[in-house]
């Protein structure tokens, strides 16, 4: 039966890629994969790589960044290299601060749980899931929306109750369950 959500595997869209979404699967036992939103712009808080080990950033134009300060009973750091900033000529395009002082942000208990998340989604295994995810329920959510959109009556209970059913019983085949 598929009531639990133990030993399955599951992929969803960047909308469902929180750290609190991906906390609550861990504690139910699945395997969650989520697709996240990449930023555009090459000066972005995601295109900065933190290292762990040495608790630093290092940004696109490889100068490190480290902690600076703590905020909120030491929930976020605070990152930045002053002297570097002041000294790079990509400053205006990667800070919008008076100071021309780019400062990351981290949140310490959530961003390493989105990382790591990240770094699932990346694997071959994650990639793998979420293809799978994108051919089975979003064409049938896909139908269903397309057919609200264009103002045709075919959204009674009903109707929806058929859909929900669909990516239920498609999910629990994908997942090995029956």
């Amino acid at each position: 039966m598929c009531g639990s959500l133990k030993d399955i595997q599951a992929g969803a869209d960047a909308g469902f890629f929180s750290a609190n979404n991906i906390a609550f699967m861990r504690r139910k036992g699945t395997d969650f994969y989520a697709s996240y939103a990449v930023a555009k712009s090459p000066y972005a808080k995601d295109k900065f790589a933190y290292d762990a080990q040495s608790d630093t950033y290092t940004c696109p134009e490889g100068q490190m960044l480290s902690r600076q300060k703590t905020k909120k009973s030491g929930k976020i750091g605070e990152y930045s290299n002053k002297e570097a900033c002041q000294s790079c000529p990509l400053s205006p395009h990667c800070t919008k601060a008076k100071d021309g002082i780019r400062k990351i942000e981290r949140d310490m208990e959530n961003d390493p749980i989105r990382e790591e998340a990240k770094a699932k989604a990346d694997s071959e295994k994650g990639k793998e899931i979420l293809k799978q995810r994108k051919s089975v329920p979003e064409p049938v959510w896909g139908n269903t929306f397309k057919c609200r959109m264009s103002g045709n009556r075919c959204m009674d209970v009903g109707w929806t109750m058929l859909h929900v059913n669909s990516n239920c019983t498609a999910s629990c085949t994908i997942s090995g369950k029956s």
